[in-house]
């Protein structure tokens, strides 16, 4: 039962974090999860789009400001950690297994996290698809 409480409790913590910032209207935190068509799959690699956006670290989290419309977007410490290791080009693989090794929660919750956010920072146009 307490192991069934922590995995939950870091679902919550994990997924709460990620969605802080970022608003994620396609998935839902408990009960059924929602069907998404995402742009990216995890053997995707993307980049930050650096003509577009310009950023500034506020400790663990983030200010990106849109270059062409000078709007602003702020990203907590998990979308932070995925925008930055976007910096260069990578795969979302690689950004699963590097959140999977810093925060505690499971594989398939992370990479259904992971690709919401993902797909949502494509559409917003923070990141590309390469």
């Amino acid at each position: 039962m307490e192991q069934a409480y922590k995995t939950l409790s870091n679902y919550y913590k994990f997924a709460n974090t990620l969605k802080k910032r970022i608003h994620i209207p396609k998935c839902k935190l408990f009960g059924f999860m929602e069907f998404n068509f995402y742009m990216v799959t995890a053997n995707d690699s993307i980049i930050i789009n650096g003509n577009k956006f310009i950023s500034s670290g506020f400790g663990d989290e983030m200010m990106l400001m849109n270059l062409e419309t000078g709007n602003y977007l702020g990203l907590n410490e998990v979308s932070a950690d995925i925008y930055r290791q976007a910096e260069e080009q990578t795969t979302v693989n690689n950004i699963i297994h590097f959140l999977l090794k810093k925060y505690e929660v499971e594989e398939e919750v992370c990479k259904t996290q992971v690709l919401t956010c993902i797909n949502d920072m494509l559409e917003k146009e923070v990141l590309v698809k390469i």
